[in-house]
């Protein structure tokens, strides 16, 4: 297989433009979101050797479960494809919420796609960002970070834990 399935390069990374929702609001640590990719951004080859792409991905998030409770997140991920294996090259976004808007910048993350009888099935992937703005009662996580994961969770969603550190 010399490329994932567009799905997957989106679903690998997308989930880490919005693993911002606990980092954001002080009293909370762990939040889970659901998030898919809101366009099509095929891997294109970069030419240097077999299954080596970038790809550019737009993404939503809804938090389900933590704080803040209702929030939306929406941002961009750029990421660089070795075959199965991506590493994000850069994102970031905004997260909106009745009390809260804060925008973050993704550090560092890398992931993983399964495949089985040639077929991408799934991904994982694990990464740490930072909060660079924000309003309202995030305004005190300015600065902070936090981690996150991500994996598939079937019909193109991607779900995302995320952790302040």
């Amino acid at each position: 297989m010399s490329h994932p399935s567009n799905l997957v390069g989106a679903a690998i990374l997308v989930g880490s433009v919005f693993a911002i929702a606990p980092a954001a609001i002080a009293d909370a640590s762990k939040s889970k979101s659901i998030c898919q990719s809101v366009d099509e951004g095929a891997p294109q080859q970069i030419g240097d050797r077999e299954g080596h792409m970038m790809a550019i991905y737009n993404v939503t998030c809804h938090v389900v479960e933590g704080q803040p409770s209702g929030g939306v997140s929406s941002g961009k991920v750029i990421i660089e494809w070795d075959k199965t294996h991506a590493t994000l090259i850069a994102g970031g976004g905004v997260l909106r919420s009745a009390s809260a808007t804060s925008v973050f910048q993704n550090l560092e993350e890398s992931g993983d796609a399964t495949v089985a009888d040639g077929k991408v099935t799934g991904f994982s992937s694990s990464g740490r960002g930072k909060v660079i703005w924000a309003i309202g009662t995030a305004a005190s996580a300015i600065g902070k970070t936090y981690t996150y994961t991500t994996k598939s969770a079937g019909s193109g969603q991607i779900e995302v834990e995320t952790s302040s550190d």
